[in-house]
């Protein structure tokens, strides 16, 4: 064994830069949690934790530091409303892991934008921007057929990068005196928002992203159809799953806001993570794992955990793979899908009331889909 140790400055070029890249995080899914303060509540919030709000238009909704609880701890959301404010405390966040690269030094600096592939993606959104910039002055399509079309860049981006989800977004966020430059991929990541139950009827859900609530998204803003409709995530509480008849007046208002925000057209999928949710050991039968070689279940990567769909359709029996780690009385037919299917029928009501009212001026919007993770250690 080698009894010399060389500083790292010392090393190869090469090693150097292999180090860095190593320290990337590996091309996957990202989950990124952000604590979500209302309209009211962004007024007087602790700025020291917040995200660089440069561009955010007051007074929508503003994004913080999140509250995180350690890897194997019970979930409930009062003890997510105990433990400490912070980026850095238990927070699984894949936007950590290579964080710390944009500040390190000029070196590694260079090796996130070169895997990032920073400056191709800027000089295309520059690009388009100074195209659509133009197309917003010449009226009536005149003079505009040397410009290229929306479509083009799609291709572009395609070309230069395999899929145009790949642009990265990176921002500014602080914590205390230190600061973090945290990056997103807006088009794959899945966003976990933190907020509680009597926030979420007040809270803009159309202005998240387009008034810079979330500020990774500001970039992603004129790409919208092809980055496609961002992924968001709520932190599912033990207690709201619970029997139909159960429900107060205070619940059903509940499914209601969250049934109104996975219809806004910043959503139309909104995902529930259920932490009650665990993996059985067993090995599925040939059958069973060609299926799930078709269709693979989505999953979100974390730096130290990871967030897995729960597949629920007439083939897959969720039993199957999945234990659901909660006490129900014997006589209560409740199971990990019971909030979801709660949502579900939330929406039927309200899509049946707004059809009622259907005239060729009133569209009663999209139905929302309505998803479930379970979250594992890795």
């Amino acid at each position: 064994m080698p009894d010399t140790f060389h500083f790292f400055p010392l090393l190869p070029l090469e090693l150097r830069e292999a180090i860095w890249t190593f320290a990337v995080r590996p091309p996957r899914p990202g989950a990124h949690i952000f604590r979500v303060y209302s309209e009211e509540e962004a007024e007087t919030m602790d700025r020291q934790y917040e995200t660089d709000s440069e561009g955010r238009i007051r007074p929508f909704p503003a994004v913080a530091a999140p509250q995180c609880l350690p890897r194997d701890a019970h979930f409930t959301l009062s003890a997510r409303a105990s433990a400490p404010v912070s980026w850095t405390s238990h927070n699984s966040s894949a936007y950590l892991i290579d964080s710390g690269l944009w500040t390190a030094c000029k070196e590694s600096r260079l090796v996130i934008e070169r895997v990032f592939r920073c400056e191709e993606w800027l000089a295309l959104r520059k690009e388009r921007n100074k195209s659509s910039g133009l197309r917003m002055y010449l009226e009536c399509g005149i003079g505009t057929e040397d410009l290229p079309e929306h479509e083009d860049y799609e291709k572009a981006a395609k070309k230069l990068f395999g899929c145009p989800f790949h642009m990265p977004a990176t921002y500014l966020a602080r914590d205390g005196s230190s600061a973090h430059y945290l990056t997103i991929f807006p088009g794959t990541d899945l966003i976990v928002l933190q907020l509680e139950p009597h926030d979420m009827g007040n809270i803009s859900w159309d202005s998240l992203n387009d008034n810079g609530a979330i500020p990774a998204l500001r970039a992603a803003i004129s790409w919208r159809i092809e980055l496609g409709t961002v992924q968001y995530a709520l932190e599912l509480d033990p207690s709201w799953n619970k029997k139909a008849q159960c429900y107060s007046n205070s619940d059903n208002d509940l499914l209601c806001d969250i049934v109104r925000a996975a219809r806004s057209e910043e959503f139309s999928k909104l995902w529930l993570i259920n932490y009650q949710i665990k993996r059985k050991h067993y090995v599925p039968t040939e059958e069973q794992a060609a299926k799930m070689e078709r269709h693979p279940p989505a999953i979100f990567y974390g730096s130290d955990r990871r967030y897995v769909e729960v597949m629920r359709d007439s083939y897959w029996d969720w039993e199957r793979e999945w234990h659901y780690d909660a006490l129900v009385p014997e006589d209560e037919d409740v199971n990990p899908f019971s909030f979801v299917e709660m949502l579900e029928w939330q929406q039927e009501q309200v899509l049946d009331i707004e059809g009622e009212r259907e005239t060729p001026q009133f569209d009663p919007g999209p139905s929302a889909f309505f998803r479930l993770l379970a979250c594992e250690s890795l």
